[in-house]
């Protein structure tokens, strides 16, 4: 597997425990939250990376896009996933792009990356606009 984001580590422990290694590896540092309190570290929930992985994993093409990229045009409509596996039941955002034919849909890192994948259509389910 290549890494979408390859300076980044991700680390599936407590602040604490993970300070001391930080503070002793010259080459670790942590990514902060853009426009959050002062040094408050960048998390990602466990739910998130799993749902983003499954999606990446499943894609035959994946396009990233950091946060500032994403647009409110290039938002679509609100869907469901209806199938089996960790996707099933995640409700997303489908990507808005005139004169495409493929549904794409949009899986978010919180703050930090946002990736389109394509979705075989019988798996997306509308939902009602508010």
């Amino acid at each position: 597997d290549v890494a979408c984001v390859p300076d980044l580590l991700f680390v599936r422990t407590s602040r604490r425990e993970l300070d001391p290694v930080v503070l002793h590896t010259p080459t670790l540092q942590y990514r902060f939250v853009r426009g959050g309190k002062a040094g408050e570290p960048l998390t990602v929930r466990s739910a998130d990376m799993e749902r983003f992985i499954a999606a990446v994993r499943q894609a035959e093409r994946v396009e990233y896009f950091s946060p500032d990229e994403i647009t409110p045009d290039m938002l679509g409509r609100n869907v469901c996933i209806v199938c089996d596996g960790p996707l099933n039941g995640h409700v997303c955002r489908l990507l808005s792009v005139s004169g495409t034919r493929r549904r794409r849909i949009l899986v978010t890192l919180p703050g930090l990356l946002t990736a389109a994948v394509t979705l075989t259509p019988s798996y997306l389910r509308l939902l009602p606009l508010p």
